[in-house]
């Protein structure tokens, strides 16, 4: 389906109602298509987009919370699907070249035990 704003921007004011079921439906359509592996992850998001509409009040605040929740989501739920679709990381922040191996410390210290000295 090819998106016209202006076509969408007429429905919205005409008819909200209408507007509202074809948003619905083409969101749908487009969970249906993603990957197998990662629908539930799509639906699940969904629903918190619609939440998050529901108790914002008034569309600007409702953006800027679905825009802070799309980033987080796909750091913690579509980037590790993507690295196992992709066979390797994927992260818009850091590049595989720019990672570079850490010495682990141990946190606690080995305690011999009286009887072993």
């Amino acid at each position: 389906m090819d998106f016209d704003f202006d076509e969408w921007c007429n429905l919205a004011q005409k008819d909200p109602d209408a507007f509202e079921a074809l948003r619905k439906k083409i969101i749908e359509e487009a969970i249906k298509e993603t990957y197998p592996s990662t629908r539930h992850l799509a639906e699940g998001l969904q629903f918190q987009i619609d939440m998050e509409r529901r108790k914002s009040k008034n569309p600007m605040n409702s953006c800027i919370q679905i825009s802070n929740m799309m980033k987080e989501k796909f750091h913690t739920d579509f980037s590790p699907v993507m690295k196992d679709i992709a066979g390797k990381e994927y992260s818009p922040y850091t590049s595989v070249q720019n990672k570079q191996e850490g010495k682990i410390i141990p946190l606690r210290k080995h305690i011999k035990k009286e009887d072993e000295s």
